[in-house]
C-alpha cells in the first residue's frame, strides 16, 4: 500500500512538473496595440493589430529608431474585420504564420465608428479572454485612427510604446488621466460615474507629424457624450484627488507669468443631503514650487508670498469650476459625487440613483482650496530685480 501511494506522487510530480503550455516567442506574434472601430453600414467590427517584430526589436533599439536590420520596420500592421472582434482576432492570424499573441498588448484605441456604436460590445474580448491583461490602457481616436498606427516615432519601436510611454508621462501635467482597461470597465458599468478616457490625435503633415494628447473622452455607461479639455480634465483631477504633478502658469500684474509646479495635492470630498438640496464640500490641498518668474515683483516677502498663494488657489480653482461647468452640461459626474453620496446615505441613494442623470446637474458645490508654496528657487529675487 505504502508503495503504491509513494508511486502515485512520483507520477503526480511528474505530471506537475514542466511547462506543459509553453509557447515559443518564435513562434508567436506579439500585439502592441488594438484599434477597434465598427462600420454600420455592413455592421462588422474592424480591428487593426499592431504587431512586433521580435527580431527587428533589439536592432530597431540600438539604432534609435522604428526601423531595424535591412530597413526592415520593427512592427507591422494587421487589418481584419468580423461581426465580433473575436472573429477579427481570429482572421487577423490568418494573415501571417504566426499565432496573435495578446499578453503584451499596452492600448486599445475605439475609432470614430466604435464610439458612436457604443463601446462596451467591443471590450468584452479583451476582459474574458486570459491573454489580454487589465493594466493595458484605453484611448479613444480623434480623426482617423489608422493615422495612429501608421505613425512612424522617432524614438521608440512601435507608436503602441509612444502611447504607452506618454501615458506614463502624463503625470508630468496632470492634464491627462491615464486609464486601464480595467477601470474603464467599471466605470463603464457604474450607474452614476462617468467613464474616462485620454483622446489622442496625429498633429502635423508629414516629417512634422507627431502624436499628442489633446483631451479626455467622457462616456456615460457604454456612450461618448463629450470631451473636456486638458484644463477641464486637470479640473476633474483636483476633486478626485489624482493630481500628481503638473506645470502651469499664473498671470499676475505684480509678478508677471509665474511658472508653478506642483508638488503635492490632495482631496476630500464631502457630500450633504438636507430634504432635496444635494451639496457637495470639496476641500482641495496642493504644496507647489515656483519654478520661474518673468515680472520686477519680489515674491519671497512673506506680504507679498501670501497674496501669491491667494492668486494660486484662485486659479486652481477656477480650472475646478470649468470641469463642473462642463461636467453639468453633458449632465455626466465624472467626480464619482455619486458614489460618496452612496457611501454615506446608503438608505437614500436607492431613490437618488435612478434619476441621478438628472440630480447631478443641480448638485451645489462648495470650494475650499488651499496652497502652499513651499520652495522658491535657488534665487530669492527675480532676475529683472537685480
Amino acid at each position: 500500500m505504502r508503495k503504491g501511494w509513494m508511486v502515485l506522487a512520483v507520477l503526480v510530480c511528474l505530471l506537475a512538473g514542466g511547462c506543459w503550455d509553453r509557447q515559443e516567442l518564435d513562434e508567436l506574434a506579439l500585439a502592441f496595440a488594438a484599434g477597434l472601430d465598427y462600420d454600420m453600414e455592413q455592421k462588422q467590427v474592424k480591428l487593426i493589430t499592431q504587431v512586433i517584430r521580435p527580431g527587428q526589436m533589439k536592432s530597431a533599439e540600438s539604432g534609435g529608431g522604428s526601423t531595424g536590420q535591412g530597413g526592415q520596420k520593427a512592427s507591422f500592421i494587421l487589418e481584419s474585420q468580423g461581426k465580433t472582434v473575436f472573429e477579427a482576432v481570429r482572421k487577423a492570424s490568418f494573415q501571417i504564420s504566426r499565432r496573435v499573441n495578446w499578453t503584451h498588448n499596452m492600448v486599445i484605441i475605439f475609432g470614430k465608428g466604435a464610439v458612436k456604436a457604443g463601446v462596451d460590445k467591443f471590450l468584452d474580448f479583451f476582459v474574458r479572454d486570459p491573454e489580454p491583461r487589465p493594466h493595458q490602457h484605453i484611448l479613444v481616436a480623434d480623426g482617423r485612427m489608422e493615422e495612429i498606427f501608421k505613425f512612424r516615432p522617432n524614438l521608440e519601436k512601435a507608436s503602441a510604446q509612444t502611447l504607452e510611454g506618454m501615458m506614463k508621462n502624463a503625470v508630468m501635467t496632470s492634464e491627462i488621466y491615464p486609464v486601464t482597461l480595467q477601470e474603464f470597465v467599471n466605470d463603464l458599468m457604474s450607474y452614476s460615474k462617468a467613464a474616462t478616457a485620454p483622446v489622442v490625435a496625429v498633429i502635423g503633415e508629414g516629417k512634422d507629424q507627431k502624436l499628442q494628447l489633446v483631451g479626455t473622452a467622457v462616456f456615460k455607461r457604454e456612450k461618448c457624450v463629450g470631451k473636456i479639455d486638458p484644463k477641464e480634465t486637470r479640473g476633474m483631477l483636483w476633486v478626485i484627488g489624482k493630481v500628481k504633478s503638473g506645470i502651469f502658469s499664473v498671470p499676475s500684474k505684480d509678478y508677471g507669468e509665474v511658472g508653478i509646479e506642483i508638488i503635492q495635492a490632495s482631496s476630500k470630498i464631502q457630500p450633504k443631503l438636507d430634504g432635496k438640496e444635494l451639496t457637495v464640500r470639496v476641500d482641495v490641498k496642493a504644496i507647489c514650487n515656483i519654478g520661474e518668474q518673468q515680472g520686477g515683483e519680489d515674491v519671497s516677502k512673506p506680504e507679498k508670498l501670501f497674496r501669491f498663494q491667494k492668486k494660486l488657489e484662485s486659479e486652481i480653482k477656477k480650472e475646478i469650476e470649468k470641469a463642473i461647468k462642463r461636467s453639468r452640461e453633458m449632465k455626466a459626474d465624472i467626480f464619482g459625487i455619486g458614489e460618496a453620496f452612496h457611501r454615506k446615505y446608503p438608505k437614500q441613494w436607492k431613490s437618488l440613483e435612478p434619476e441621478w442623470e438628472q440630480h447631478f446637474p443641480k448638485v451645489k458645490f462648495s470650494l475650499n482650496v488651499k496652497a502652499k508654496l513651499e520652495l522658491i528657487g535657488e534665487s530669492l529675487r527675480p532676475l529683472h530685480a537685480y
